[in-house]
């Protein structure tokens, strides 16, 4: 009857809206642990949240696809940029009664230690454990196991080098640790990028010269 209405379009619009934003809301009494200062991004999805621990100071980025049924640890300080998928079940296909796959999903949990670093895009596969501050590139596919303070790269990711051990060692116990949420403050144009890009980086407005700058607050 109103349905042709401007006004009644808002309304029943920001009625459906309102429900959308509190389905996908993800309260802390919905997970089996949930740390303080976590934050999680517009458009990310957790499946089974209550399969799920967060640490303190995790940030999940936006449209991250989070598949927590197989049981899902997140340490305190982790980091995953957008588009991150974490995934803890397999289909069962060897010796399954049917094709593509069988009926019985494999539970595989996977752990993320603390001050973990998951690039943009990349996939976390069932069963795997990221070890204590090591850095997942962007785009990366992860199917076993990453040691501690590694750098890994590719599909599938591969070792690419380490966090130095003294310097991981000496942030850590003098508490020199942020919460992935907080802003950088700061810009830093290393040297040889200086040299060659100096006249792009004077044309869209900074100073070759300058070693350090201030974000600005449209920045």
């Amino acid at each position: 009857m109103f349905a042709w209405c401007p006004v009644y379009k808002i309304a029943v619009g920001g009625y459906w809206y309102y429900n959308y934003v509190e389905e996908r809301r993800y309260h802390p009494k919905r997970f089996c642990r949930y740390g303080t200062d976590v934050t999680i991004g517009p458009g990310a999805f957790i499946r089974s949240p209550d399969r799920m621990s967060i640490g303190d100071g995790v940030f999940i980025g936006s449209n991250c696809y989070i598949d927590a049924l197989g049981g899902l640890s997140l340490g305190n300080g982790c980091a995953l940029a957008s588009n991150t998928t974490i995934l803890t079940l397999d289909h069962h296909h060897r010796g399954a009664e049917s094709i593509p796959w069988g009926e019985t999903r494999i539970l595989k949990p996977v752990v993320l230690e603390d001050y973990v670093w998951i690039g943009m895009n990349a996939s976390i596969l069932p069963g795997v454990t990221v070890g204590e501050g090591a850095i997942v590139g962007l785009g990366s596919v992860v199917p076993k196991d990453v040691p501690s303070r590694a750098i890994v790269v590719g599909n599938p990711a591969r070792i690419v080098g380490h966090r130095p051990q003294e310097d991981y060692e000496f942030l850590k116990k003098s508490g020199a640790v942020r919460p992935a949420s907080r802003r950088c403050t700061r810009f830093w144009i290393p040297p040889e990028m200086r040299l060659k890009y100096a006249k792009l980086l004077e044309n869209v407005g900074y100073s070759a010269s300058a070693e350090h700058l201030e974000f600005r607050r449209e920045d």
